[in-house]
């Protein structure tokens, strides 16, 4: 009887508010046509976002793979590059720009090199990828510049003649003439897990795909991770901010060849290194300039995070 009573009462409630307000509701019988209203679209980006999402969008749509041909991919750059250069390259201008890089020499397709290297990691990736090439090269000299920055400044201390530098960054306040970087071999960010440099771009997309497929997204900790040296102070604040609120972010500045004390990481000890493998757990992970590259952006990409 209570349990009667009880739906007794819930029904006259119902219908007492069914007088005054249908709550949005109607009969089965009724059309709700003309009592339904579509919530309004709640946008969640402002306009500015939108817009770069919307160009992204048309990017996407519009963009077509390259099809290479015989380095037809890079041939702007290249023909950029070398037009300083239409009249030639004299011996003179190879003997001036010497101090800027590391002297090769190409004689009866075997390679020559100077015998100091400020980088010999660097210069063995350079190597790397001159080799296979020597058979179909002919006679030459050409320097090569294996620092962090481009040379030949156009601007400042320039020379009275472009000098012809091959550099593997640059910006168009330079005349150094690009090439690809040794990065893809060895001579990377040189750490104790990678002691030639990062590199190996052959190995690291197969190891990094495979602990990419062992993480999905479903799987990955719900957390950003950074883990780098001190090159620059705009890394500064994330990691300021992992001191704080370390269950969302864990980022630590590790040991690079310039350290000397915890003053060099922030004013904390170094961290372990962390393998690159090994950040394909995280959700979210962080990318930084460097001084010249940014080395393990491409490898970040792999992992299927958010970078």
């Amino acid at each position: 009887m209570q349990c009667i009573y009880y739906i007794s009462v819930l029904l006259v409630i119902f219908a007492q508010n069914g007088q005054t307000d249908d709550g949005g509701m109607c009969l089965a019988k009724e059309s709700c046509a003309e009592t339904q209203q579509e919530a309004p679209t709640i946008n969640l980006y402002k306009a500015a976002d939108n817009k770069y999402i919307t160009l992204i969008e048309e990017a996407l749509a519009a963009y077509k793979p390259c099809e290479s041909s015989n380095c037809s991919c890079h041939l702007d750059v290249l023909k950029t590059d070398l037009r300083p250069f239409r009249s030639g390259i004299t011996q003179d201008m190879i003997e001036q720009a010497r101090s800027y890089g590391t002297k090769y020499q190409i004689i009866g397709h075997r390679l020559f090199r100077q015998r100091d290297c400020m980088f010999p990691a660097r210069c063995s990736g350079v190597e790397h990828f001159i080799r296979p090439n020597l058979p179909k090269l002919p006679d030459m000299e050409l320097v090569i510049n294996c620092r962090d920055w481009p040379q030949i400044s156009r601007h400042w201390n320039a020379p009275r003649e472009p000098l012809p530098v091959l550099s593997f960054s640059k910006t168009n306040d330079y005349l150094d003439i690009m090439y690809p970087t040794w990065g893809f071999w060895e001579g990377g960010p040189a750490i104790s897990l990678y002691p030639t440099g990062l590199g190996r771009w052959d190995q690291h997309r197969v190891s990094v795909r495979k602990a990419a497929k062992v993480w999905p997204w479903e799987k990955k900790l719900n957390q950003a991770f950074f883990r780098g040296s001190r090159t620059s102070d705009e890394r500064d604040p994330l990691v300021l901010l992992s001191r704080m609120r370390p269950e969302l972010v864990d980022a630590q500045y590790t040991k690079n060849q310039a350290w000397r004390s915890p003053k060099d990481t922030l004013h904390a000890e170094p961290a372990q290194e962390v393998r690159l493998e090994d950040h394909c757990q995280y959700k979210y992970l962080f990318n930084f300039r460097g001084v010249a590259a940014s080395f393990r952006f491409k490898h970040l990409f792999l992992c299927k995070s958010l970078v």
